[in-house]
Formats: structure tokens, sequence, C-alpha cells
């Protein structure tokens, strides 16, 4: 869901010292989703999601992550170049998200976003992860390489450190660098706090949770350096 502001000042203001220290530019892609459930947005949620989008930007970030469907299951084309629009206008980055994996055909959707003018989308090839949906997302590279859309396809959903490299294996070489890869790269965090929650001191979400780990996303990185995938 879309993060607070507070989230988004604190995460650019760690990536611009990072930057300031020499460091490669990191780019932050703030998710603008107004709530959870399916992507058909009434006028309230667009309204809000535009807002979002305003917020986003003056916070720091250097694109947003959005999608938006109508209730037939095509791209919401009226509602995405609303936001790209304004995208556009405050010179904000974006990638349309996994609501592209409930679209009912792929090849339309992947055609209708390369009209919009959105640059990237996050999928797992319509399938539960990326490595079931690896046919998927190959033949959507295949697409936007031999069609001349040039729309990045961010393969995400099941990606970790470990398994990186043998998915870019899979899929092949030859896509001219549309070619991105998503994952949280996640690792566990356990609290530090002395007391526990009285009513039930086993609770194990209140002692541990998830957040992406430095190492995870270092190895990661290391996995896959190459000219033709980020």
């Amino acid at each position: 869901l879309t993060p607070s502001s507070g989230v988004v000042q604190t995460v650019a203001a760690m990536l611009r010292k990072r930057a300031s220290n020499g460091l490669k530019k990191v780019c932050l892609m703030a998710m603008v989703r107004p709530r959870p459930g399916d992507f058909t947005y009434d006028d309230e949620e667009v309204r809000s999601m535009l807002l979002d989008v305003e917020g986003a930007a003056r916070d720091g970030a250097d694109g947003v992550v959005f999608g938006a469907l109508t209730s037939d299951g095509k791209v919401d084309e009226g509602v995405c170049r609303l936001l790209l629009q304004k995208c556009n206008e405050l010179g904000l980055d974006v990638t349309f998200h996994r609501a592209f994996d409930f679209v009912h055909d792929a090849n339309e959707a992947l055609d209708t976003l390369s009209a919009l003018g959105i640059p990237r989308v996050l999928t797992s090839g319509g399938r539960s992860n990326a490595f079931e949906g690896l046919v998927g997302i190959r033949n959507l590279l295949e697409r936007s390489a031999g069609g001349g859309l040039r729309v990045k396809v961010m393969a995400g959903g099941g990606i970790n450190a470990s398994n990186v490299k043998d998915f870019v294996s899979a899929l092949g070489d030859g896509y001219d660098g549309l070619l991105e890869v998503h994952g949280s790269f996640k690792t566990t965090v356990t609290t530090r706090a002395g007391y526990s929650w009285r009513a039930d001191p086993d609770k194990t979400e209140f002692g541990q949770w998830w957040a992406s780990g430095l190492e995870n996303v270092r190895a990661a990185s290391e996995a896959i350096s190459t000219n033709t995938v980020q």
C-alpha cells in the first residue's frame, strides 16, 4: 500500500546521504495504492492517488508504482493517463505494478502500456511466481523487443538472492536491457524489546517481522551484475 510521507522522506534522506558518499545512486520508487483488494478505482480513490503522487515527489521519491484496471480486466487507460500525466509534470519515473497479472490479455495490456508511454511493468508472467510464469515473462520480453515497444519487463514474485541468477539464466539472452528483476530480498528481524503482549506472550508476530536485508540485496546484485539486467 501507499507508504506514509514520513517513510518516503526518511528513505529519500538515507539515499541522498549514500550518494553524497560517492556510492552508486539508488532510485526510490514509492507505491501508490490506496487500499487492499482489487485495482478498479472510483473517482475519490483516483483523486487520492493523484495527491499521493504529488506527495511522493515532494517527499523525495524518484518515481511511483501504480496500476489500475477496468472491471472487465483491461488496463484502465483513463486512470493511468491521469496518473502518468501527473508523473510527467513532476518528473517522476513510473512502473505499472502486478495488477498486470490480473489482466485477461497480457499482450493487449503490454501494447496499451506502451501506447500510454509507461516505461516498465512488474509481472510474474500471470502466475503465482516468476518461475511458474517464466514462459509468460519471456513472451512479454520478446513482444517488447520484437515489436519495438521498449517497455521494460520487471520480473518479480518468488525471486530471492539464492535463485535470481538461475532465473535470469533460464530466461536467456537477447533482451537488450529490457529485463529487470524485483524482489524483497527479505530477512527476519527479531525484536530487541524486553517485553511481550501479556494476552499471548508466545505470539510470534510481535517479536519478529520481515525487512529487506542489505546482504541479500548485495548478493542478488552481484549474482546478476551484467549489462542487460538490473
